[in-house]
């Protein structure tokens, strides 16, 4: 999770300094970079809150932020 964030942010910072320095800006530009900032933000959600406990299944996305937690609240396995 930490790195799918890092390869975000650079990518969000990359396509601001784009959009920043692009003068004009085409409409078409600005609505894509943030169409693609969108969706790989939703995606990098949707990967955080969907990692599961492989003993019980217990969902282990909202307890931890952008990383593994050490340990399932539920049944205490300890993750690698």
């Amino acid at each position: 999770m930490m790195i799918w964030f890092k390869i975000v942010m650079v990518f969000v910072g990359l396509m601001l300094v784009i959009v920043m320095f692009a003068n004009p800006v085409p409409a078409w530009l600005y609505w894509l970079v943030l169409l693609l900032e969108t969706v790989i933000v939703a995606v990098g959600i949707g990967i955080q809150f969907s990692a599961q406990c492989p003993r019980c299944g217990y969902n282990i996305g909202f307890d931890s932020r952008l990383a593994l937690s050490s340990r399932c609240v539920r049944c205490q396995i300890r993750f690698r």
